[in-house]
């Protein structure tokens, strides 16, 4: 029987239809060949046509548990699943190094640990969980106004109509959005969220939640560029 194949880029894949039923017609035929009869499977004969039920049987599982088992793979997990692992994997936003500070960053903590005062030894609180519970029950009472609301949803909605993108930003992503600027509020000393808090934050928040067409990555675009470029064509609300 035709076997399920993993790709790195694409997650679980199913063999293809002539393969199934190739794979489903040879069983059948070693199934008869037992008792000396040569079975003919031709789409037109019953037995062609059993054959076929039963390769139309397969794919259906096998899409199923294609859809299931790629929808925990965050490399090709979409929609609502997609934003289910974000939050499992604590990845409302992302902040993207390029690699040259990347290996800055390494070599210092390579130089903090390789020497004879151990870095981990001389750390201390610098606030307790019960302050971060504090903090974060603080960014929710920031205010969001109907109009920056609104700027957010139509951002949103940007992104599920741009032509560079297979994959726009759900509600859940306009959610995290707008808890993101409700905390830049909440840093910036205010208790309500202007548009600059959206943003600021933008990018941080929707970007690795996009998911390019095959045309766009292959002019290089990036979903940093594509957010930045939604921002800037959409009108910023003057009442808030």
């Amino acid at each position: 029987m035709s076997q399920l194949t993993f790709d790195p880029k694409l997650g679980l894949v199913a063999p293809e239809t002539e393969s199934v039923r190739e794979a489903v017609r040879s069983d059948w035929q070693d199934a008869f060949r037992d008792v000396d009869v040569e079975l003919n499977v031709e789409p037109s004969t019953p037995a062609g046509q059993l054959v076929d039920a039963e390769t139309a049987e397969i794919e259906a599982k096998n899409a199923e548990l294609l859809f299931l088992a790629n929808m925990f793979n965050p490399k090709v997990s979409e929609g609502r699943w997609q934003d289910a692992l974000g939050h499992i994997y604590f990845l409302t936003r992302k902040i993207a190094q390029s690699g040259d500070a990347k290996a800055r960053q390494e070599m210092d903590v390579l130089e903090r640990y390789s020497g004879v005062v151990k870095p981990m030894a001389t750390l201390s609180p610098v606030c307790s969980a019960a302050d971060v519970i504090a903090m974060q029950e603080m960014v929710t009472q920031i205010y969001c106004s109907p109009e920056v609301r609104s700027y957010v949803a139509t951002i949103a909605a940007a992104t599920r109509q741009d032509a560079a993108l297979q994959l726009g930003a759900s509600t859940r992503a306009a959610i995290a959005l707008i808890h993101g600027a409700q905390a830049c509020a909440l840093l910036a000393g205010r208790d309500y969220i202007v548009p600059e808090d959206v943003q600021h934050m933008a990018v941080q928040v929707l970007a690795h939640r996009l998911v390019l067409s095959p045309e766009a990555r292959m002019k290089g675009v990036t979903p940093e560029s594509v957010v930045r470029r939604i921002i800037q064509n959409t009108p910023v609300p003057v009442k808030l």
